[in-house]
Protein backbone atom coordinates (compact mmCIF):
# COMPACT_ATOMS: atom_id res chain seq x y z
CA UNK A 1 0.00 0.00 0.00
CA UNK A 2 1.35 3.42 -0.98
CA UNK A 3 -0.34 6.65 0.14
CA UNK A 4 -3.38 4.72 1.33
CA UNK A 5 -3.92 3.17 -2.10
CA UNK A 6 -4.57 -0.59 -2.16
CA UNK A 7 -3.90 -2.71 -5.25
CA UNK A 8 -6.12 -5.67 -6.11
CA UNK A 9 -4.71 -8.55 -8.18
CA UNK A 10 -7.16 -10.95 -9.83
CA UNK A 11 -6.91 -14.67 -10.52
CA UNK A 12 -7.17 -15.44 -14.24
CA UNK A 13 -10.72 -16.75 -13.77
CA UNK A 14 -11.80 -13.22 -12.73
CA UNK A 15 -10.06 -11.22 -15.49
CA UNK A 16 -13.17 -10.76 -17.63
CA UNK A 17 -15.17 -9.39 -14.68
CA UNK A 18 -12.25 -7.15 -13.68
CA UNK A 19 -12.08 -5.71 -17.21
CA UNK A 20 -15.84 -5.05 -17.15
CA UNK A 21 -15.40 -3.15 -13.89
CA UNK A 22 -12.49 -1.26 -15.47
CA UNK A 23 -14.70 -0.33 -18.42
CA UNK A 24 -17.34 1.02 -16.02
CA UNK A 25 -14.71 3.26 -14.35
CA UNK A 26 -13.57 4.54 -17.74
CA UNK A 27 -17.15 5.30 -18.81
CA UNK A 28 -17.86 7.08 -15.51
CA UNK A 29 -14.78 9.20 -16.14
CA UNK A 30 -16.05 9.87 -19.69
CA UNK A 31 -13.20 7.90 -21.30
CA UNK A 32 -13.43 4.36 -22.67
CA UNK A 33 -10.35 3.40 -24.72
CA UNK A 34 -10.34 -0.24 -25.77
CA UNK A 35 -11.13 -1.95 -22.49
CA UNK A 36 -14.00 -4.17 -23.58
CA UNK A 37 -13.96 -7.64 -22.01
CA UNK A 38 -11.79 -9.95 -24.07
CA UNK A 39 -9.85 -7.21 -25.85
CA UNK A 40 -6.55 -8.49 -24.47
CA UNK A 41 -7.40 -12.18 -24.78
CA UNK A 42 -4.75 -12.74 -27.46
CA UNK A 43 -2.02 -11.48 -25.08
CA UNK A 44 -0.92 -12.85 -21.74
CA UNK A 45 -2.33 -10.05 -19.60
CA UNK A 46 -3.38 -9.00 -16.13
CA UNK A 47 -5.80 -6.31 -14.94
CA UNK A 48 -5.06 -4.42 -11.72
CA UNK A 49 -7.44 -2.27 -9.69
CA UNK A 50 -6.45 0.44 -7.23
CA UNK A 51 -8.69 1.50 -4.35
CA UNK A 52 -8.81 4.44 -1.99
CA UNK A 53 -10.85 3.10 0.87
CA UNK A 54 -13.66 1.18 -0.82
CA UNK A 55 -13.65 3.30 -3.99
CA UNK A 56 -12.09 2.10 -7.23
CA UNK A 57 -9.99 5.09 -8.32
CA UNK A 58 -7.52 3.68 -10.87
CA UNK A 59 -6.90 0.71 -13.15
CA UNK A 60 -3.98 -0.75 -15.04
CA UNK A 61 -3.52 -3.37 -17.71
CA UNK A 62 -0.29 -5.34 -17.83
CA UNK A 63 0.84 -7.17 -20.96
CA UNK A 64 3.14 -9.95 -19.84
CA UNK A 65 6.27 -11.26 -21.51
CA UNK A 66 9.07 -13.47 -20.25
CA UNK A 67 11.90 -10.91 -20.19
CA UNK A 68 9.99 -7.69 -20.92
CA UNK A 69 6.45 -6.70 -20.04
CA UNK A 70 4.40 -3.60 -20.70
CA UNK A 71 2.42 -1.40 -18.38
CA UNK A 72 -0.05 -0.94 -21.21
CA UNK A 73 -2.81 1.13 -19.63
CA UNK A 74 -2.86 3.21 -16.47
CA UNK A 75 -5.98 5.23 -15.85
CA UNK A 76 -6.90 7.35 -12.84
CA UNK A 77 -10.49 8.56 -12.57
CA UNK A 78 -10.65 12.37 -13.04
CA UNK A 79 -12.13 12.84 -9.53
CA UNK A 80 -9.06 11.14 -8.04
CA UNK A 81 -6.36 12.97 -9.98
CA UNK A 82 -3.80 15.36 -8.43
CA UNK A 83 -3.72 13.37 -5.20
CA UNK A 84 -0.66 11.26 -5.97
CA UNK A 85 -2.82 8.25 -6.82
CA UNK A 86 -1.37 7.90 -10.32
CA UNK A 87 2.22 7.87 -9.03
CA UNK A 88 1.31 5.34 -6.33
CA UNK A 89 -0.56 3.13 -8.83
CA UNK A 90 2.29 3.26 -11.36
CA UNK A 91 4.84 2.33 -8.72
CA UNK A 92 2.71 -0.54 -7.36
CA UNK A 93 2.05 -1.89 -10.88
CA UNK A 94 5.75 -1.75 -11.83
CA UNK A 95 6.85 -3.36 -8.56
CA UNK A 96 4.19 -6.05 -9.04
CA UNK A 97 5.63 -6.92 -12.46
CA UNK A 98 9.16 -7.24 -11.07
CA UNK A 99 8.14 -9.13 -7.92
CA UNK A 100 5.36 -11.41 -9.18
CA UNK A 101 6.69 -12.23 -12.64
CA UNK A 102 10.43 -11.69 -12.36
CA UNK A 103 10.55 -9.65 -15.56
CA UNK A 104 13.77 -7.79 -16.25
CA UNK A 105 12.29 -4.81 -18.11
CA UNK A 106 8.99 -2.99 -18.29
CA UNK A 107 8.15 -0.65 -21.14
CA UNK A 108 5.59 2.15 -21.05
CA UNK A 109 4.50 4.01 -24.18
CA UNK A 110 4.18 7.73 -23.54
CA UNK A 111 1.04 9.15 -25.15
CA UNK A 112 -0.49 12.60 -25.27
CA UNK A 113 0.17 14.81 -22.29
CA UNK A 114 1.44 11.99 -20.04
CA UNK A 115 5.16 12.64 -20.57
CA UNK A 116 5.56 14.81 -17.47
CA UNK A 117 3.82 12.19 -15.36
CA UNK A 118 6.06 9.37 -16.62
CA UNK A 119 9.17 11.49 -16.17
CA UNK A 120 8.21 11.78 -12.47
CA UNK A 121 7.83 7.99 -12.28
CA UNK A 122 11.27 7.59 -13.90
CA UNK A 123 12.71 9.87 -11.19
CA UNK A 124 11.32 7.54 -8.50
CA UNK A 125 13.21 4.60 -10.01
CA UNK A 126 16.39 6.70 -10.47
CA UNK A 127 19.17 4.72 -12.19
CA UNK A 128 16.74 1.84 -12.91
CA UNK A 129 14.73 3.86 -15.43
CA UNK A 130 15.10 6.02 -18.50
CA UNK A 131 12.92 7.96 -20.94
CA UNK A 132 13.73 7.23 -24.58
CA UNK A 133 10.86 8.88 -26.41
CA UNK A 134 8.25 7.73 -27.08
CA UNK A 135 8.82 5.18 -24.28
CA UNK A 136 10.00 4.77 -20.71
CA UNK A 137 11.98 1.72 -19.68
CA UNK A 138 12.07 0.42 -16.10
CA UNK A 139 14.56 -2.25 -15.04
CA UNK A 140 14.47 -4.92 -12.35
CA UNK A 141 16.21 -4.23 -9.03
CA UNK A 142 19.98 -4.42 -9.29
CA UNK A 143 20.07 -3.25 -12.91
CA UNK A 144 21.17 0.15 -14.21
CA UNK A 145 19.56 1.84 -17.21
CA UNK A 146 22.84 3.40 -18.35
CA UNK A 147 24.30 -0.10 -18.75
CA UNK A 148 21.39 -1.23 -20.95
CA UNK A 149 20.87 2.02 -22.87
CA UNK A 150 24.24 3.83 -22.91
CA UNK A 151 23.38 5.90 -26.00
CA UNK A 152 20.51 7.52 -24.07
CA UNK A 153 23.02 9.00 -21.63
CA UNK A 154 25.50 10.39 -24.17
CA UNK A 155 25.72 14.17 -23.93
Amino acid sequence: MIQGIRMKVFPRSEHADAYQTSEALLKDGKTAPFMEAGYYSSYNNEPLHFYSGESLVAIATLLLGEEMSELHKLYVHPKARSAGIGLAAAQMALDHLFNAYGVQQVIVDIHGDSQGFWERVVEIYAERAVVIEPNCYFLAPGQVAQTHYPWAFDS
